[in-house]
C-alpha cells in the first residue's frame, strides 16, 4: 500500500505475484524527489508490476484485472483485461467500466477502448453501454475525502456509442457525455420485461424537454 495524504488516503495493490521497479541511487538522493513515494531498506519503489488475480483499491474506485503496471512519479497506470469499479456517489449505485486495457492517464483521468459501461456485475449484463473510447474523469475518492462527492465527481465521454440488451445493439450515437447527473442523450431510463399478458415489452422515460 502507498499512503497519499494526511488525511488517510491509502492505494493498495493486491497480486499473485509482483515486480518492484527501484531508483538509482542518484535518484534516492535528488533534493527535489517528493516524500510520497514507498520506501524500502536498499532503494525507493518508483514502479511496479503486478500480475494473476490483481486488485487494486483507491476509496471508492476499484481496478480488477489480469496485468498492472503502475508508475509511483506519474500516477500512470496500465491494466489489462481490466474492470473498474466505481460508485454514483448520491445513491450508491456500482458503475462498471470493462475492456481489453484501462489506462489511468493521470490522478483522476482515465482512458479504455472497446468497452463496456454498465451498472451490473455480471459478465454479459443485461442492460449496457457500449463504445469503441471511453474517457472517464473521476474525482470521487478525492470529493470523498473533501467531503463534496456530487453527481459531477464522476464524468464520462464515450464515442460511437452502442446501447445494448445483452448481446443485442438496439441503439447507437455518435458520442455522448454523461456526469451521472444529466447525459447528453435525454434518456432517463430503460426497462426490458418479458410475461405471458404482453410479451416482451421495452419501457422507456425521457426528459421531454
Amino acid at each position: 500500500w502507498q499512503k497519499q495524504d494526511e488525511k488517510g488516503g491509502l492505494l493498495e495493490f493486491q497480486a499473485d505475484s509482483a515486480v518492484l521497479f527501484l531508483a538509482d541511487e542518484k535518484d534516492q538522493t535528488d533534493p527535489n524527489r517528493t516524500g510520497s513515494e514507498i520506501v524500502l531498506p536498499g532503494g525507493t519503489i518508483k514502479a511496479i508490476y503486478l500480475s494473476g488475480d490483481v486488485l487494486v483499491t483507491e476509496g471508492l474506485r476499484t481496478f480488477r484485472a489480469e496485468e498492472v503496471y503502475y508508475d509511483f512519479e506519474q500516477s500512470k497506470m496500465v491494466a489489462i483485461e481490466a474492470e473498474m469499479r466505481t460508485f454514483e456517489p448520491a445513491e450508491g449505485i456500482p458503475i462498471y467500466v470493462r475492456a481489453g486495457k484501462i489506462r489511468q492517464l493521470a490522478e483522476n483521468k482515465f482512458s479504455a477502448e472497446d468497452m463496456t459501461l454498465t451498472t451490473s456485475e455480471f459478465h454479459v449484463p443485461q442492460i449496457s453501454l457500449n463504445a469503441s473510447r471511453i474517457t472517464v474523469t473521476d474525482t470521487t475518492p478525492t470529493d470523498q475525502k473533501e467531503g463534496e462527492v456530487s453527481k459531477s465527481s464522476y464524468d464520462a465521454l464515450l464515442e460511437d456509442v452502442r446501447l445494448k440488451n445483452n448481446d443485442m445493439t438496439f441503439f447507437y450515437w455518435p458520442s455522448m457525455r454523461t456526469n451521472l447527473e444529466r447525459p447528453d442523450l435525454p434518456i432517463k431510463s430503460i426497462y426490458v420485461g418479458n410475461d405471458k399478458t404482453w410479451g416482451t415489452s421495452v419501457e422507456t422515460r425521457w426528459y421531454l424537454a
